[in-house]
């Protein structure tokens, strides 16, 4: 989940920036422009992120968010059925069978 799952370890987070640098797709937050305040000469200016406390999208991000949305329109194309099936685990104890299954959408809206 873009790195910020419990799961994510060093190796993918390597390959993450060492794919950001063959593809050109920054993991560098756009730089923020304040036009009203002006900073003395030798002055630091902080930028918006750390005076709001706000987190600004990378481009990384971004991407992250469109190959989750590519993922979630394909698996509600899929329908009902196949989308529970999909990556159901089924297991038996005893004499019960049962299944789990996780899905794993952006927005649920589209799969009620």
């Amino acid at each position: 989940l873009n790195l910020r799952s419990v799961t994510a370890t060093d190796a993918d987070r390597s390959m993450v920036a060492l794919l950001s640098v063959y593809s050109g797709v920054s993991n560098v937050p756009p730089a923020v422009v304040d036009t009203e305040e002006e900073t003395k000469e030798g002055e630091e200016k902080e930028d918006e992120t750390s005076k709001q406390g706000m987190y600004v999208e990378t481009e990384i991000d971004l991407l992250a968010k469109q190959q989750f949305q590519a993922k979630t329109d394909w698996v509600v194309s899929l329908g009902a059925y196949e989308m529970v099936r999909g990556d159901q685990k089924d297991f038996t104890c005893g004499p019960w069978k049962f299944g789990i299954s996780v899905l794993e959408v952006t927005n649920v809206d589209s799969v009620m």
